[in-house]
């Protein structure tokens, strides 16, 4: 697929909004605008949203504007974490198409054109691609997606794999129209939240098709405040599972697919707060666990009767039912573990 266009410019509607919610990235920014700027597919909109950062990044974005018209830049006053900037880029996005791209990844210059190509193709309403999880220049490891096999199934059979084993928001190109027709918006103020679109945002696409081969990096390395330690906000996992479940009851997909829905949130809100709760608290937050334990049994009481509970290892679900009994010892265990793990590597 070839342009005539030239780069500078975008004197016709864009193919393609690629949205970059900005926050204090200033030491990742050049890399990932470069790797987008330089893309192949060259009738694109890049709307950066600056999302109240304090450190050099709105500069750096206004540079970058003031050198490419196809570069926009939304300046927020305040804060909205990552959903509250994606949804505003969502709003000003003129082309049919949009992507998300995290301001501290980067992606193959080959990458959009390829995934938009390919949505010619085959008519998919979206089309993603493996990844890489970038740890730094010397450690690269390839991520594979979801496999092509998969998608040419009857829709409900794959709609059932793909909430057991979504692919990442990013690393993707979407018809624009599933998430405004939906009134589909990610949470604001929140961390995790990703969470309350991605497997709605699959089962709302009729056709979804995929490029084989791994064109995002993911930075593995960074700061991330859904990896750091003894921080509360590790609980917006909790409200982003609950709007999860919401938006799917409310766009009636919850009866179709109860037991694998279930099964998601019981990973999400549940079991991955719970090992998140043993490993990263010091102390451990014994009152939240406490809370988490008791709204999780109100809302999904006979969780281990899901069909899908038995795929969880067993020394994962032994290892629940020591936490539910005695906090302490499970927390030892676990670190126990992954020290023993990071020895033996």
């Amino acid at each position: 697929m070839k342009e005539q266009q030239n780069c500078g410019s975008t004197p016709k509607k864009p193919l393609l909004s690629i949205i970059v919610p900005v926050y204090n990235t200033e030491q990742y920014l050049h890399q990932c605008l470069d790797s987008i700027i330089n893309s192949t597919l060259i009738n694109i909109e890049i709307i950066c949203v600056n999302d109240a950062s304090t450190d050099n990044s709105l500069e750096i974005l206004q540079k970058y504007a003031q050198n490419d018209t196809r570069v926009k830049v939304i300046n927020l006053k305040t804060n909205k974490r990552q959903g509250g900037a994606r949804n505003e880029g969502i709003k000003a996005a003129e082309a049919d198409w949009i992507a998300f791209v995290d301001s501290d990844d980067f992606v193959s210059t080959s990458m959009f054109q390829k995934l938009y190509q390919k949505s010619i193709e085959t008519c998919a309403d979206i089309v993603f691609c493996d990844n890489y999880l970038y740890y730094n220049e010397n450690d690269i490891k390839v991520n594979h997606a979801i496999s092509e096999e998969v998608l040419s199934m009857p829709k409900k059979q794959r709609d059932k794999i793909l909430l057991l084993n979504a692919f990442s928001i990013w690393a993707a190109i979407y018809k624009k129209n599933l998430f405004i027709d939906n009134k589909l918006y990610f949470p604001e103020h929140l961390l995790y939240e990703d969470n309350a679109l991605t497997y709605v945002i699959h089962l709302l696409a009729k056709k979804i098709s995929k490029v084989n081969e791994a064109l995002y990096y993911y930075r593995c390395s960074n700061s991330s405040a859904t990896r750091s330690f003894n921080n509360y906000n590790l609980f917006d996992r909790l409200t982003t599972s609950d709007i999860l479940k919401h938006n799917i009851e409310r766009l009636g997909f919850y009866e179709t697919y109860k037991e694998e829905i279930d099964f998601v949130y019981t990973k999400l809100y549940y079991i991955n707060t719970l090992y998140a709760c043993l490993t990263r608290f010091s102390p451990l937050p014994y009152d939240k666990i406490k809370t988490l334990k008791r709204n999780f049994y109100n809302t999904l009481p006979c969780f281990r009767g899901n069909k899908y509970w038995h795929s969880i290892s067993k020394k994962r679900r032994c290892l629940i039912w020591i936490a539910e009994h005695n906090v302490n010892l499970a927390s030892f265990i676990l670190k126990i573990r992954i020290k023993t793990t990071a020895i033996i590597k």
